[in-house]
């Protein structure tokens, strides 16, 4: 038997951190200043966001950061797909302990030539969600 405490994931322990776009990957610039956030929930989301759009060896310090979607391209959308993706988007969130597996859950809803992903990411707050368009473009957020 574990205790919670026992099982949290580190991203619990963030209490500030720089803000970046997850769009563009850019700090975020306000007032002339670089802006940080002492939002968890902004900080875990964007780094999930970042996660998912990341490739191995992105960062030199980290090689095994990231979800490195670039693997699937070329690939016909199917159920496989789908679940290689998840596997993926999964082991990049819990690789190193950022989330537990207990914090996640990863569905999948494939659409003719478009995969729905689902990540819901349970806190002691409140459930995050977030949602990833693949298709033949690349990913999208919702």
């Amino acid at each position: 038997y574990l205790f919670y405490e026992e099982i949290m994931s580190y991203w619990n322990n963030v209490k500030t951190d720089l803000k970046i776009d997850s769009n563009y990957g850019d700090f975020e610039i306000v007032g002339n200043d670089i802006y940080m956030t002492r939002s968890s929930k902004e900080i875990l989301k964007h780094t999930v966001i970042e996660r998912f759009k990341t490739n191995l060896n992105d960062f030199n310090l980290n090689p095994n950061y990231g979800a490195s979607l670039e693997d699937f391209i070329g690939r016909g959308i199917d159920e496989r797909l789908a679940e290689d993706i998840v596997t993926r988007f999964r082991y990049s969130l819990t690789y190193d302990n950022f989330l537990s597996n207990n914090e996640l859950e990863i569905l999948s809803v494939v659409m003719g030539n478009t995969i729905k992903i689902y990540t819901y990411i349970s806190t002691l707050a409140e459930e995050i969600q977030i949602t990833v368009t693949y298709d033949r473009e690349g990913i999208n957020f919702d």
